[in-house]
């Protein structure tokens, strides 16, 4: 699978309706990959923590843990300063040479989840968990691997994991903008739903969307296919399940437990 050419370059995370991303460098409109900014234009990541725009200290965050993923990943030692400069564009360039993608220096969906499947893997072996796919699900679903994904509903959730931080005021910004908070963000939620909720699955994977309380409300009203939460809009349940479940798929049987 390969990216499509890059496109208008500047600050820039890949778009997906519902899902989140930050702004162009016209900031106004969607922009599609981290990479090195055109000429005269802002580096990606230079607005830095300090910005009062969140998009723009998404997208520092952002940087910030593709330039740890790639000095990881490649062994090398590419400084950390969360802005997309020139070395870390030719890091890029060598990680996607590595896995059988053409040499352009820039991050997209499918590098993003290649830079970070193998520690989601890692992670879920290190707790026990068998399903890795469900956790890889979740994070393909609300940011399709986009590290600086900021929600377009509610710019409040952030990160791979679309965190929100007014239900978890205890979360840091810089905490839920970590690739690795947020997939281990993920396995302790759903850990903690399948014990409130009988251990299904399921159930538990709508709470994501809906929360524990509301997907007891949700089972409560018969677990509607389209169930429109209390001052919220109309969701289809059914079909969030269904993404999560088979957004991972590598062949094997579905998805039906958590062990």
């Amino acid at each position: 699978m390969s990216e499509p050419p890059p496109g208008p370059r500047g600050r820039s995370a890949w778009p997906k309706a519902g899902a989140g991303g930050t702004l162009e460098w016209n900031g106004k409109t969607p922009g599609r990959y981290y990479c090195l900014a055109a000429a005269g234009m802002p580096l990606v990541g230079s607005g830095g923590w300090k910005s009062k725009d969140g998009n723009e200290r998404a997208t520092h965050g952002a940087v910030l843990a593709i330039q740890r993923a790639l000095r990881r990943r490649l062994d090398i030692d590419l400084e950390i300063t969360g802005v997309f400069d020139r070395a870390t564009a030719e890091a890029a360039s060598a990680f996607r040479h590595g896995i059988g993608q053409d040499s352009w220096g820039g991050i997209g969906p499918y590098t993003a989840k290649e830079l970070w499947l193998p520690e989601l893997q890692r992670m879920c072996h290190q707790r026990g968990i068998d399903q890795w796919q469900v956790v890889c699900g979740v994070i393909q679903n609300e940011s399709s691997w986009d590290p600086g994904a900021v929600g377009y509903v509610k710019p409040v959730d952030i990160g791979l994991a679309q965190i929100n931080g007014e239900a978890h005021p205890d979360m840091s910004e810089k905490e839920r903008l970590s690739p690795t908070f947020s997939i281990n963000f993920v396995i302790s939620y759903l850990s903690n739903a399948m014990r409130a909720l009988d251990g299904n699955l399921d159930h538990a994977l709508a709470s994501y969307n809906l929360g524990i309380t509301g997907a007891r409300r949700w089972l409560a009203a018969g677990a509607p296919e389209v169930y429109t939460p209390k001052g919220s809009v109309p969701r289809n349940i059914l079909a969030y399940i269904d993404r999560i479940k088979s957004a991972c798929d590598d062949g094997s049987p579905a998805v039906s437990s958590w062990t």
